[in-house]
């Protein structure tokens, strides 16, 4: 900032001073002024009252101000002779004299006659009280004068410290000038930096683009083709095809997605029973669920890939497939049969997902020792681990 601006901004607060001063010490009340009050009534013996009371307070220094509540100095406290409760409140408003002179004053209220309704009287009534200050405005101002002389050479101090910055400040814009040419030298060398980047990158993102069209390729030739539809007997159920039994030569079976032109979606109870020549089966993901002993007995079944449409597996639906691995459940999987895996004994890992909320008996029961069924913390499978003492791991 320009010093001789940073000059003219302290002296403009300057000539601001002895309003802020004044508005800081200002005295509670000065003459003309209004002091509004608020008695309450804090002891009350609980009883049908009528009483009497007026305002006591410095008539040479305060004037009433008549008021719904206030007439004549006499508040107005209750009406047929209803019990005076504790927190009633009277408000009074109070004028502050030109003469009034500085000090303290007191207001409160004073009963002057209470009584029940057969006239006894009644003691226990008290309000509360005040004290006002009034303050002389000319030795307020005097205070906030000198007050203002303090600030003044405050000020002049801090003027003179910023002349000596001002100073500082030049030195430093030339330094900032250097600066801001280096910084746009920097500029530059990193733009070209960053355009270099981005060409290697979108260099970098087509050669990966092809690699992955040539993986994409690739796998596409090794899948397997659908085995023959005659291998397969099914029945036609409410537009859907499930299969009743497999009759092709086995090895690696990629089961089609449609039948008769029916999408299959069960491969039915016993369908592959005791097939042993069958190695590996890849389930298309038109199905809806794997039912009882589907592929009991398949002792050279080493692989199933079973797709994310399922829902149920039947019980001892892998019942003795002594050559299998390994099994993901998909997250579609609810429920899985009893016995589905029993005496699976080459069956080292299995996978659970959190959606599954039902295990039957025996599920995993005379499987190889080493078996490890990975599942979440808290799910069901967990707690079914546990009960059935199954090694099991989190993941």
């Amino acid at each position: 900032m320009n010093p001789k601006k940073c000059l003219a901004l302290l002296l403009a607060l300057l000539c601001m001073l002895p309003a802020f001063s004044l508005s800081e010490e200002a005295p509670a009340y000065q003459p003309g002024d209004t002091v509004e009050l608020k008695f309450a009534v804090t002891e009350n013996p609980n009883k049908a009252v009528a009483a009497t009371a007026r305002l006591v307070y410095d008539h040479d220094a305060f004037a009433l101000i008549p008021s719904d509540f206030v007439q004549n100095d006499m508040p107005f406290l209750s009406t047929n002779l209803k019990g005076i409760p504790v927190g009633e409140t009277v408000e009074a408003a109070f004028r502050v004299l030109p003469g009034a002179a500085a000090g303290v004053y007191s207001f409160r209220i004073e009963v002057e006659q209470a009584g029940d309704i057969n006239e006894t009287e009644v003691s226990g009534l008290a309000f509360s009280s005040f004290q006002v200050t009034v303050e002389d405005l000319g030795a307020l101002l005097s205070r906030a004068e000198e007050e203002n002389a303090a600030l003044r050479a405050q000020l002049n101090e801090a003027a003179a410290q910023m002349d000596a910055l001002s100073l500082q400040i030049s030195d430093y814009a030339q330094m900032l000038a250097q600066a801001s040419s280096e910084n746009e030298t920097l500029r530059r060398q990193l733009e070209e930096a960053q355009k270099a980047l981005e060409e290697e990158k979108a260099r970098a993102d087509a050669e990966k683009a092809e690699f992955q069209a040539q993986v994409d390729a690739q796998k596409k030739q090794q899948q397997p083709s659908p085995s023959l539809e005659s291998d397969f007997n099914y029945e036609i159920r409410n537009g859907k095809a499930t299969i009743t039994k497999y009759t092709g030569k086995g090895g690696d079976v990629v089961i089609p997605d449609t039948l008769g032109g029916y999408p299959v979606s069960i491969v039915g109870d016993k369908a592959f029973y005791k097939c042993d020549s069958l190695t590996n089966v890849t389930i298309p993901d038109s199905v809806k669920s794997i039912g009882v002993n589907a592929f009991y007995g398949c002792g050279s079944l080493t692989s199933v890939t079973i797709p994310s449409s399922v829902t149920s597996i039947g019980g001892s639906a892998f019942y003795g497939c002594s050559s299998l691995k390994s099994i993901t459940i998909p997250s579609s999987v609810t429920s899985i049969g009893s016995y589905t895996f029993y005496e699976c004994l080459g069956l080292t890992s299995v996978t659970i997902p959190d959606s599954v909320t039902s295990i039957g008996v025996n599920a995993f029961s005379s499987c190889n020792k080493s078996l490890i069924i990975y599942i979440s913390k808290g799910s069901y499978a967990e707690s079914y681990c546990k009960r059935w003492k199954l090694n099991y791991k989190l993941q």
